[in-house]
Formats: structure tokens, sequence, C-alpha cells
């Protein structure tokens, strides 16, 4: 009988918890960080009852704008009102940015600084220098969300600079490549979780020859002879978006489709491409991580050098080398497995077991080519990931890849950021 009664008033005692409102909500410990931007994700409101799994959402919802070290709450009675107080550890939101560094095959690196707090509201604003080869750079502005909560908008205005390998029937040749371009996009949120963006662009595309001679079409194109083309883009997408930040790991999903055309002036046929990123990440265990990526892409099959889906070693295939093919279409699957394996107060130490795995529809070809064994690539490999606890989204990576049918081939990639 005691047992009962015990039981009776611990429950009574926890209905009475769930009754009590929320009279007013607070953000604490906030330097940059607009409190209004933050209200924008908080979906509990004062009048609210109190309840620990809405408040855990919030919580979360707020660590998933990856802008923050941490995030906690606490209730605090304040004139005998009940006070919901979300903790912000904010993080160093001005820092040097960094992108992939090199692989024992070549050098691709970029570096520049970025803000990703720009006026306290979510926003990126940096300039980034890049060398592929050669020597390109831009700056860029984007707000993920504005303070209707509705839409965002980006714009970035820059120059595309490298060596690129053009694919023609006498075999590859070399050409300078320069981009440069002024783009806009435009983004309406439907949910939370869910958005669909417009925009375009301007493109002047010039090209040099820096290897043999070459035909194309009724022209020949000597050594050092440069042509050049007008470009404009018109783009359109979508993106469902539910990923869980917990510190080094993530869990959750994002697929992304993006479609755009493209017409060049002065030529009859435009370029159409279509591509659907989808990425899933599975948390295993209390320090594992599971982490798959699918690319698949489709685009004019035109016959010509210009094919817009490549393998390369630091776009999707880690080892394979430096834009060792071209296609018109193309299914890559990444997978990797990261484990924590060092924590302290100054960095997370990640081992990592990883496989990129691609193939190409060649241009002018049909679909049979995915399983020409010639356009298949299969490479898998090692490496560690160092998560550094000061400087927020820092992060840097050393791979060694090799590949699966070929174990005398493989290859170093070192770079900055998780590859996908």
């Amino acid at each position: 009988m005691r047992e009962l009664i015990c039981i009776f008033f611990l429950f009574a005692g926890l209905q009475s918890f769930g009754q009590v409102r929320v009279d007013s909500i607070a953000i604490e410990n906030l330097r940059r960080t607009k409190s209004d931007y933050v209200m924008q994700w908080v979906r509990v409101e004062p009048g609210d009852s109190i309840q620990e799994d809405a408040i855990l959402a919030d919580v979360q919802e707020l660590k998933d704008l990856n802008m923050f070290f941490d995030v906690t709450w606490k209730m605090d009675t304040i004139n005998e009102k009940s006070v919901l107080c979300y903790i912000i550890d904010e993080a160093r939101y001005v820092y040097p940015s960094f992108g992939n560094v090199a692989s024992s095959q070549n050098i691709n690196f970029s570096v520049g600084v970025t803000d990703i707090n720009f006026l306290g509201r979510g926003q990126h604003f940096g300039l980034e220098y890049r060398f592929y080869d050669r020597h390109s750079g831009k700056i860029f502005h984007s707000s993920p969300v504005h303070r209707n909560g509705k839409t965002g908008h980006s714009v970035v205005l820059g120059t595309y600079a490298s060596v690129e390998p053009l694919y023609f029937d006498e075999g590859p040749r070399d050409f300078n490549f320069d981009n440069y371009h002024i783009s806009a996009e435009g983004r309406y949120w439907l949910k939370r979780n869910w958005n669909v963006s417009v925009g375009g662009m301007y493109m002047y595309e010039r090209y040099q020859n820096i290897s043999d001679s070459v035909g194309f079409f009724d022209m020949m194109i000597n050594n050092g002879q440069r042509f050049a083309f007008h470009k404009y883009q018109v783009r359109a997408g979508t993106q469902w978006r539910r990923i869980n930040f917990h510190n080094e790991r993530r869990e959750g999903i994002m697929n992304r489709v993006h479609a755009e055309y493209i017409e060049t002036f002065g030529f009859q046929q435009p370029f159409v491409k279509v591509t659907n990123d989808l990425r899933w990440f599975k948390l295993i265990g209390k320090r594992g991580n599971l982490a798959v990526r699918n690319r698949l892409g489709i685009a004019t099959n035109n016959e010509g050098p210009f094919a817009p889906f490549l393998i390369d070693n630091y776009e999707n295939i880690r080892g394979s080398g430096n834009r060792v093919a071209r296609g018109t279409a193309e299914i890559i699957f990444n997978f990797e497995y990261h484990h924590s394996v060092w924590d302290n107060k100054w960095f997370t130490l990640q081992s990592t077991v990883f496989s990129d795995v691609g193939t190409l529809r060649a241009a002018g070809w049909d679909f049979r080519d995915f399983v020409d064994e010639t356009m298949i690539y299969r490479y898998a490999g090692l490496g560690v990931r160092l998560h550094s606890k000061w400087l927020y989204r820092t992060i840097i990576r050393f791979d060694y890849s090799f590949n699966l049918t070929d174990l005398n081939q493989g290859a170093f990639v070192v770079g900055f950021g998780q590859f996908f």
C-alpha cells in the first residue's frame, strides 16, 4: 500500500510539473549573435507548459545551426515567474578558412578569411584565394535566412583558373582555362528543413592551348592559340536537410537536387545539367560515425571535350589523380566510417576507413558506358581527422587511398574539412 501511495504522489508531481508555464524566454551568453535571430529557431513560446522533449528539440535545433560550440538550458524563477534560459557557448566566427591542400600527385589548396556570423545573424561573408595549377579568387556573401524566416540569398563574384585536360579524338590536350563570373541566388523556405532556390550566373570563359595542336570541328587549335565564350546560366534547386550535430559526429540525412540551363552566345545548342546529392550519417555507439554520399548526374550528351562531370582526386575519388576523366553522366558513391579515438580540451582525433567508387558516361556514348571497366574507378583507404576545438569548423584530414584493382597505385591526400 505504501508503494502505491508513493507512486501516486510521484505521478501527481510529474503532472503538476508538466502544467507549469513558461512565462518568458531568455538567451544567455550572447556576444555577437542577435537574440532575435536565435529566437527564430526556438519553437517553445511563452505560455507553453514546460515539456522537456520540446526544450531539448530547441537545443538540438540551435546546435544544428553549426554556429555554436554548445547549447544548454535551465529553468529560472525571477519575481515568481518561470524563465526558460537557453545558454549559448558562442564560437570564434572570423577565422582563416582553408580548403584542400595537396596530394602526392599535385597541389590544390584554398585559403581565405570567413565570417560565419556576419552582422550577428548567421550570414557568411568572406574572401578566398585558390591555387589549382593556376591562381583564382572570389568574394562572397550569403544569408541562409532573412529576418522574415522565409527567404535567403547568396551572391558571388569571382574568377576560376586552372589547367584543364580536354579530351579529343586525337587524345587529351591541356588548356589554360579562365572563368570570370558573377552569380546571385534566392532561397525560399517551405519548411524549417526544406527550401527551394532559383539563381543565375553570367560567365566569361577563355581557353588557351598549351599542348600539341588539335582539330576541333572545322578548325585547328594550335599551341598558344586562344578562344573565348560568353555564357549565362539559369538554375533551380531544392534541398531537404535534417542533420543533427553532436560535436565531431553527425546524424541524419540531406538531399539536394540541382538543375541548370546554360546557353553560350553564338551557339545554337543549349546545355542542361541535373544532379542529385544524397548524404546520410549514422551514429554508431558512443564513438563511431558512418557517413555515405551518393551523387547522380546527367547532362546534355554532346560529343566534345567540355563534358561537365569528372573523376578527380579532390572532388569525388581520392587517389584517382588530377581530373583523370570527363563524362556527361555520373554515378558516385563515397563511404566513410569515423571513430573518435582521442579527445581533450584542444582537439578530437578520429580514425577513418573509407571507400570511393564512381563511373562516368563518356561524351556522346550511351548508358552502357557505366559498366565499361575502363570507366569504373574503385579506391579505398585509411585516414585520420583532427577536429579543432579552438577554431570552429576547422578540421585537418590525412588520407591514403589505393586502387582496389591495382594495389601498387595509391596516393596521399591532405585537406581541410570533412570530405563530405
